[in-house]
Order: structure tokens, then C-alpha cells, then sequence
């Protein structure tokens, strides 16, 4: 699936000048378009999962606001040092021909990260371009509850009830 927003396709490479302006707002020091690598990832989306539950639209517009300024890490362990991603900028996508098994237009969040081209992201970067980290879960971005400061249960169900956030 090809997912696309005004013919902008869902490709990586070097920052245009305005992420540029947003991705610096993170950084120590000046940066240069060079030393960057964004690319973007779809979240989540508004279709019905495996266990009959879906984000709405105003929901994924929630999550947009709380996923800019988060990090990425290279694998399952919740470690700083396994941060190589940071998402600067979201937005929601729409498909207007495809329709959600509930009958909703579909649509995605989608974020763009950005990463520095140093030595030791060479081949995570290669593996970005190539789809591995989408296929293989390689790239870990935060869950649901750690995103919105939730200290429960692990076990949770998220959905929109009486125009909150539930957890």
C-alpha cells in the first residue's frame, strides 16, 4: 500500500528547509540539511484492528499533537542509548477512495523523524530505505501508554468515549 498526501510520496532523504527549521528546535548545536536522514512512518490508522477496536479521526488528531518531539529506538529495549529516531512533524493522511470496515474514509497518522548520518546509523539507514525496520519492527516508537504518561497496568485498551481518551 502506497499511502500519499498531495502527491508527496512516503519517501526518506535530506530535510527540506522548513523541517530543517523544525528539526533544529531539538538540536544542541547548528545542524545542516546534510547531516540529516528524515524519513516518514505511518502510526496508526482509523481501520478496525483484530480486536474490533479503531482510532477515530479526532483521536488520531490527538496522537499527532502528543507524538512530535518523541524518540525512536533500534530495538525493544527501553534504553536511552537505543534512541536513533526523533519525530518532528505529523499529519493526517486521508485515502479518499478506500473505506475502513467501519465505512470511514480511511486515514493515517502519519510522523516524520529525522536521524543523524553518522557512522554508526549508516546501516540502520540502509535498512530504512530498503522497508526492513517496518517489516521487521526494527524501529520501535513509544506506546500508547507510555506516550500519554499512563503508570498502569501494560494491559490496556485506548479508544474515544465520551470525547476523552480512555485508557
Amino acid at each position: 500500500m502506497k499511502l500519499s498526501k498531495e502527491g508527496k510520496a512516503l519517501r526518506g532523504g535530506t530535510p527540506e528547509e522548513s523541517d530543517l527549521l523544525l528539526i533544529r528546535q531539538y538540536a544542541r548545536g547548528e545542524i545542516e540539511a546534510e547531516e540529516i536522514y528524515v524519513f516518514p512512518v505511518i502510526l496508526c490508522d482509523n481501520e478496525v484492528d483484530r480486536d474490533y477496536e479503531r482510532f477515530d479521526e479526532e483521536t488520531l488528531k490527538d496522537l499527532a499533537e502528543l507524538f512530535v518531539g518523541k524518540t525512536g529506538i533500534s530495538d525493544h529495549e527501553w534504553r536511552s542509548g537505543n534512541q536513533v529516531a526523533r519525530i518532528y512533524r505529523t499529519e493526517l493522511i486521508r485515502e479518499p477512495g478506500r473505506r475502513t470496515a467501519a465505512g470511514d474514509c480511511f486515514a493515517a497518522l502519519k510522523a516524520w523523524a529525522y536521524m543523524l548520518r553518522t557512522e554508526a546509523n549508516v546501516g540502520l539507514i540502509a535498512d530504512i530505505e530498503g522497508g526492513i525496520p517496518c517489516q521487521s519492527g526494527t524501529l520501535k516508537l513509544p506506546s500508547l501508554p507510555d506516550l500519554i504518561g499512563f503508570s498502569g497496568p501494560k494491559s490496556y485498551d485506548a479508544y474515544r468515549y465520551g470525547g476523552r481518551l480512555k485508557i
